[in-house]
């Protein structure tokens, strides 16, 4: 299951197109969203934003990906990547951060000329 910190994933859940919670604009799709379970749409999340992580730096990557997508905890990732606990923690900050940057690019729409 997701680690649940309020960033990449609440606004991709609750963004549009046109702006943060909005109702109007954004995608909607075609599909009838309760015909997805829980499984589905958490395995979709996953792939998104996976192929996201591997777009940041190499040393956030790792540590975002393991903490977001393996669900391991800082003092594990520390200790197999022999880090410090308060090193990988920064880099979880700092990755999120710009992890969260990638989100909302990718649920704007570009602008039309």
């Amino acid at each position: 299951m997701f680690r649940s910190w309020p960033s990449a994933y609440h606004v991709a859940a609750e963004s549009t197109a046109d702006g943060f919670g909005d109702d109007e604009g954004g995608y909607r799709g075609t599909g009838d969203p309760d015909a997805f379970d829980d499984a589905e749409l958490e395995a979709a999340l996953r792939e998104f934003i996976g192929a996201l992580i591997k777009l940041l730096e190499p040393r956030y990557a790792e540590v975002v990906w393991r903490a977001e997508i393996l669900d391991q905890p800082a003092p594990v990732i520390a200790r197999e990547m022999n880090l410090r606990e308060q090193t990988v923690i920064e880099r979880l900050q700092a990755g999120r951060r710009d992890l969260l940057q990638l989100v909302v690019l990718t649920l704007h729409q570009p602008v039309e000329e």
